[in-house]
């Protein structure tokens, strides 16, 4: 099981939904179907509590009952609202096409994500045509907000007093690893600052090196667009001198397609 991030509480919650919600994530976090024990444990909900939610749910169709076992998993309902939000969100059309070109021209994996509590979650993914090696992460998978280069670049992004905030609830979420990842989350943002994006090698995952730079879209959401892939084929220094500008590069030609803006420095 993994853990699953709570992130902060917003005024007004209403604490029924906001348990239901977390056993979605709980289910949706792991690898393998889920009992309620695990999901009880994993949302630190209590087992009559989690029974309830977990039949609402199922009456829902946003969880599902594997056969012959008292084990659940995610439901067709919820297909159908990813469905839904997808179609929705143009800028996935709007970028697709300067993504793919940037994937063929660097032969990197290219990544869209936003922000999810304390994770990011990828909304879509162009993986080079030409590329015998890529990345198999995409759409709907998560990253870690402080150590991958798609979370840094959102961070980087927040108006200050937001970001403090964010990185305060980062703190305490992650406890005894905090100490090791706050100084390059900090140099990270530093970078922004400097470059317009940010970088993440081997801290995410200690093959794997990315790099990523965020927008604004005109309703406010930010979102990052990151590469990546094996750390041997892509050294930092390649990513700063031959990916970084084609990266930079793409981030402005949607940003000219959507009415989007580049967060300040």
């Amino acid at each position: 099981m993994h853990d699953v991030p709570h992130g902060e509480p917003f005024e007004g919650e209403v604490s029924a939904l906001a348990r239901g919600l977390a056993v979605l994530r709980c289910v949706a976090a792991s690898d393998e179907a889920t009992t309620l024990k695990e999901i009880s444990e994993g949302t630190a909900i209590p087992k009559p509590t989690a029974s309830r939610l977990v039949g609402t749910l199922l009456t829902a169709g946003l969880l599902r009952r594997m056969p012959g076992t008292e084990r659940y998993a995610l439901g067709p309902g919820i297909m159908t609202l990813s469905h839904a939000y997808l179609a929705k969100l143009d800028i996935r059309a709007e970028a697709r096409v300067h993504m793919r070109a940037f994937a063929e021209a660097s032969g990197v994996t290219v990544h869209l994500g936003t922000r999810d509590r304390l994770e990011i979650v990828l909304l879509e993914t162009v993986r080079p045509l030409s590329a015998a090696l890529v990345m198999r992460i995409g759409v709907g998978d998560r990253l870690g907000l402080a150590t991958s280069a798609s979370g840094r670049a959102y961070l980087a992004a927040l108006p200050a007093c937001d970001r403090d905030r964010l990185i305060e609830t980062l703190r305490i979420s992650m406890e005894s690893r905090w100490p090791a990842v706050a100084p390059q989350l900090e140099q990270a943002i530093a970078q922004y600052r400097e470059t317009g994006y940010v970088a993440s090698h081997g801290e995410w995952h200690p093959d794997v090196n990315a790099i990523a730079a965020p927008l604004i879209m005109p309703d406010g959401e930010i979102y990052s667009v990151n590469c990546g892939g094996p750390a041997f084929k892509l050294p930092p220094e390649t990513l700063a001198s031959e990916v970084a500008p084609r990266l930079l590069a793409c981030v402005q030609a949607i940003v000219a397609d959507t009415g989007a803006t580049l967060p300040g420095r």
